[in-house]
């Protein structure tokens, strides 16, 4: 099996490990990284899709294959973002179908840990990114409606508020002033972070408190690396529970496996390998 991700901020220590994890189990796999931009990632993802049986997506290129491609399910269209492209054969040729691996992946872990979030309460997420999209159409289903987005640019998060208002129906969005996402009240029971550490203008340095989580809420850095030990601590501190990023991924990348290669390897399998990878960074 060869099967690459494209990327405009690539997911490595990731996908190396989901490799290796796939190797340790007897499926042989190699995995190669391709970064691209808007401009030419038409290209480069046309070269790939002859080459490779399997393509993952991140970054912004989760958004940008739906400018080449037709093929997705409806919410993955509602959504507009993708993080794999599943192959498909036809006797017509070859066709590649946009998933989003994700929305079920975050719902398998809540359902896996049998945490029972409180709906009652609102969601905020710092980072107004395409996989956000994804997070909160995931959290909708369980029956969380109100989200708080804050980011970087706050022109780019009211735009990306109002786009999400026309996608996805009941939901009450705001985007929120970065100088002001720690004085928000504490109404939020769910929490996460999609930004990575390094690339976010110095937006994480800014959460010193958590008072905006509730007690019992729930924490979730997203990136698997690199790993950002002072936001666990701090949910820790305000008596919220940690949903741990290599769960929610080892779920994701385990349904991708089973559904792109027919491989099935446990969540519990990648998700250690994913710990191991991260402490070693």
């Amino acid at each position: 099996m060869r099967w690459c991700e494209i990327s405009d901020s690539s997911e490595k220590v990731r996908f190396e490990a989901l490799s290796a994890a796939m190797k340790s189990s007897g499926h042989e796999n190699s995995v190669e990284f391709f970064t691209v931009t808007k401009d030419d990632f038409g290209a480069q993802l046309a070269a790939v899709e002859r080459e490779f049986d399997g393509i993952r997506l991140s970054g912004n290129a989760s958004e940008w294959i739906f400018q080449q491609t037709e093929r997705m399910p409806s919410l993955t269209a509602t959504l507009n973002t993708a993080d794999a492209l599943a192959r498909e054969e036809t006797k017509e040729g070859i066709r590649w179908w946009s998933r989003a691996y994700l929305l079920d992946g975050l719902n398998r872990t809540l359902a896996a840990s049998k945490t029972t979030p409180d709906i009652s309460g609102a969601v905020f997420i710092l980072g107004a990114r395409p996989i956000t999209r994804v997070l909160i159409a995931s959290l909708a289903r369980i029956g969380f409606s109100r989200f708080n987005i804050v980011d970087p640019d706050e022109t780019k998060a009211q735009e990306f508020c109002e786009n999400l208002k026309k996608r996805l129906f009941g939901l009450d969005v705001h985007s929120v002033a970065r100088h002001y996402m720690t004085q928000l009240p504490g109404i939020h029971s769910f929490a996460a972070n999609v930004l990575e550490h390094g690339k976010d203008d110095g937006t994480i340095q800014e959460l010193f408190y958590f008072n905006f989580l509730k007690p019992n809420g729930l924490w979730l850095d997203l990136p698997l690396s690199p790993f950002n030990q002072a936001l666990e601590a701090e949910a820790v501190a305000v008596g919220a529970s940690i949903l741990d990023s290599s769960s929610v991924l080892s779920q994701t990348d385990a349904l991708w496996l089973n559904e792109c290669f027919g491989v099935e390897i446990s969540p519990q399998t990648l998700k250690e390998k994913f710990d191991q990878s991260r402490q070693s960074v």
